[in-house]
């Protein structure tokens, strides 16, 4: 599932993100710490079999 691929990819850092999937349609909501990491969580998806769209609502932590 595209959310056991998130937690098991080391590239996905230490994101928060939850998982919404119907009919092969992901949405991705949570923090991540940077752009980089939302970009790949975004390619986990849409690299997952039966996923042929994902939206994004994540957001990018600031830590200052």
């Amino acid at each position: 599932t595209v959310r056991a691929r998130i937690a098991t990819d080391s590239g996905a850092g230490d994101a928060h993100i939850e998982v919404d999937a119907d009919d092969g349609v992901v949405i991705l909501r949570g923090t991540v710490g940077s752009m980089e990491e939302a970009d790949k969580i975004r390619r986990i998806a849409s690299d997952t079999p039966g996923i042929r769209d994902v939206e994004s609502a994540m957001e990018i932590s600031h830590h200052w």
